[in-house]
């Protein structure tokens, strides 16, 4: 039988460890989408968005595709009252930065990250192509101080590396599918996070996502509000 747990319970599964992690946050339809009426918001409830501001509310980064972050509008991080309150009294500062995921250089619109926040925020660029690095430096300077590059040629192990050089250890991902898809062909993710929600999406999942395979283990699975909510832990070295 599946846990079913408060709301409380439910959140306090989803603490952060200590030291450099990384996790993936996901949320499905039963058909299998990622998104509903093209946006993942379609496919959220209470308890799901609880655990998202809870996981942004303990990362140091949170890391989004620069195509996601335009389908999805993002805006930077806002956090509510209860989860800013709780960083604060940790000693974590303002809500974490946002990390647009880029290997064209390419930023669509809506980029409301680049324009309407004052939070301070990166660009990651993830390729050596010069043209790319001119046009993803051409948004940086669009963004008036709020957005810094990041170029990490070598892919995004690199990238991982820069934001851990800057004491940005715990990154929460939040997509797209080939940025995820991506981190794990590398080896980056360590946990995936995965919750099943009771909506239909019927849009097809499209592109590449992590995929628990024997690589992780499963380290919780707990129901609440119809919802499943999974944690998978990348096996280590000597695990049985």
């Amino acid at each position: 039988m599946v846990s079913t747990l408060s709301r409380t319970e439910l959140l306090d599964a989803y603490a952060w460890p200590a030291g450099p992690w990384l996790r993936t946050n996901f949320v499905y339809s039963l058909d299998a989408s990622l998104t509903r009426d093209g946006v993942s918001a379609g496919l959220s409830g209470p308890a799901d968005s609880a655990v998202l501001h809870r996981l942004r509310g303990g990362a140091d980064a949170v890391l989004v595709g620069a195509s996601t972050a335009v389908a999805e509008n993002y805006i930077g991080v806002k956090l509510p009252d209860a989860e800013q309150q709780a960083r604060t009294a940790r000693g974590q500062g303002g809500p974490p930065p946002l990390v647009v995921v880029t290997r064209s250089g390419q930023i669509g619109e809506p980029s409301r990250f680049l324009t309407h926040t004052t939070t301070g925020n990166y660009l990651l660029l993830t390729t050596d192509d010069p043209a790319a690095y001119e046009r993803a430096a051409g948004h940086v300077e669009r963004s008036e101080g709020t957005m810094t590059l990041l170029h990490a040629p070598d892919g995004l192990g690199q990238g991982i590396g820069l934001l851990h050089q800057r004491g940005l250890l715990r990154i929460l991902c939040e997509g797209g599918p080939h940025v995820s898809g991506a981190l794990a062909a590398e080896g980056l993710i360590d946990e995936l996070c995965v919750t099943l929600s009771p909506a239909a999406g019927g849009e097809g999942r499209g592109g590449t996502t992590p995929q628990a395979t024997d690589e992780y283990t499963p380290a919780f699975v707990a129901a609440v509000d119809h919802f499943l909510f999974t944690r998978w832990i990348r096996r280590q070295e000597g695990d049985a």
